[in-house]
């Protein structure tokens, strides 16, 4: 067998009984995470914008979970996936954010069809294992595609060829599928325009799409990552043989971690080494001269741009480390209502964001870190204060409290117009609790649905 086939073999030969409990507590965590965050993300106008433009069907389609319409499964993914992924909350594995589009992928597809808690779970598990394997893989500098767009092709193919039950050679197909339409660059990241919202979207409906193209008896290539026009060869070189090692026994998705701050990952060591800071030292915004962010290459690539008010506020507020910093001195905190266009354009932002330079790491070798970052704060009465933190709050080095994890849920479940009921909450977490003793899951659709 081909490399790729025998991994696609050894994810496919998964059961529940063969996992580590740890897998399958993960999974379950990862997936209770990323509906309570779309819950909170479905205020997205960009939904609203999107959502006219595609179908509806009466019946028989897929939830889509902000308004409680349905839709054709690939839609219905694409829609789910950007409420997931809206407010930058999502899991992220090392580069990779894989839940945001493997859990739209699965229910989607279970929507339209039976599919079992276990079933669920299996096809979860294999498309955010491909996704991380993908991620932490890849090897030397980045190219400037997106991670989860270019990687979650693949690993929302997977999750809904799992399960609908593919076989293998079918499930190859889908990957192949999902091959010939990979895209998705970071040109949208560095303007901070909000088609950085829609990429991983894009890609989640693409893999849906193409796991139900190769369920009707299309063809795809199977050598998708290492033959000569595959994703190592055009898009970015990895090492096989930490990609292939181990699969079915070890798992990389046990990395995947939960967000503490709603914005991109490349600011959140800077803004915990501020909390460290604040907490030992009470900083009033005025007393504020200068502050220099020194952050990984990556980072500065990511949120390293200053703060510019043309840019769509939600994802500037995001994608800007000048603004989270200002932020968190002038709100006390960075949450998500800190992502509203009141908050992010407020004149006293632009003053403190002006005081922020942000610059690039100069110890920090690895090219896809998103951590160490290093805090020097100066103030008016000539005090200068450092902090360094060496991790990304809530990554597998540095992992959320379960009270903190409860509470980032609670503050999504009560966030927006529409805060969602306590029995409604309550309802989710038991099904996700229990997930492999249900029979159909389509009742999680409907529970984490607005009209449910």
């Amino acid at each position: 067998m081909s490399n790729v086939r025998s991994f696609v073999a050894s994810l496919q030969a998964l059961t529940l009984e063969s996992l580590p409990a740890a897998v399958v507590q993960q999974t379950k965590r990862t997936l209770l995470d990323t509906l309570l965050v779309a819950w909170a993300g479905r205020s997205s106008g960009l939904l609203r914008t999107i959502r006219p433009s595609l179908p509806q069907v009466m019946t028989g389609g897929a939830r889509v979970w902000f308004d409680g319409t349905s839709a054709p499964p690939p839609e219905a993914a694409l829609l789910n996936t950007l409420a997931a992924s809206a407010l930058d909350y999502d899991t992220l594995n090392l580069s990779v954010h894989p839940d945001a589009l493997t859990v739209p992928a699965v229910l989607a597809i279970a929507d339209t069809g039976h599919v079992s808690g276990a079933q669920a779970l299996l096809a979860l598990i294999a498309g955010n294992e491909l996704m991380c394997r993908l991620a932490r893989s890849a090897s030397g500098a980045p190219r400037g595609w997106s991670p989860t767009s270019i990687y979650g092709s693949y690993g929302a193919a997977l999750a809904a060829s799992v399960a609908m039950g593919l076989d293998l050679e079918r499930c190859l197909h889908a990957l192949g599928l999902a091959h010939a339409g990979v895209a998705g660059n970071q040109q949208a990241t560095v303007e901070r325009t909000q088609a950085r919202k829609l990429q991983p979207a894009l890609s989640c409906r693409h893999g849906v799409q193409s796991a139900v193209w190769a369920l009707l008896g299309m063809s795809g290539p199977h050598d998708v990552l290492d033959g000569p026009y595959g994703l190592w060869n055009l898009y970015q070189p990895a090492d096989a043989e930490v990609f292939y090692r181990d699969v079915g026994r070890e798992f990389q998705l046990l990395e995947t971690g939960f967000k503490q701050y709603p914005v991109c990952g490349a600011n959140h060591a800077t803004l915990a080494a501020l909390d460290k800071l604040l907490d030992q030292t009470p900083i009033a915004p005025d007393d504020v001269i200068a502050i220099e962010a020194f952050i990984t290459p990556l980072a500065v690539r990511l949120v390293g741009n200053p703060y510019d008010t043309a840019a769509d506020p939600m994802v500037l507020a995001q994608y800007c480390l000048a603004y989270a910093v200002a932020a968190k001195l002038l709100y006390g905190q960075v949450g998500l209502r800190e992502l509203e266009a009141e908050q992010v354009l407020a004149p006293k932002v632009a003053t403190l964001a002006s005081r922020v330079s942000v610059q690039t790491l100069q110890t920090t070798t690895d090219p896809l870190a998103l951590a160490p970052a290093e805090l020097v704060v100066t103030l008016r009465d000539g005090r200068v204060l450092k902090m360094t933190e060496n991790h990304v709050p809530g990554s597998a080095e540095a992992p959320l409290a379960e009270a903190a994890f409860f509470e980032k849920l609670e503050g999504c479940a009560r966030y927006g117009a529409q805060p969602m009921p306590d029995e409604q909450f309550a309802r989710i977490v038991e099904l996700v609790t229990h997930l492999e003793s249900l029979d159909d899951i389509r009742a999680l659709s409907a529970a984490v649905s607005l009209q449910n």
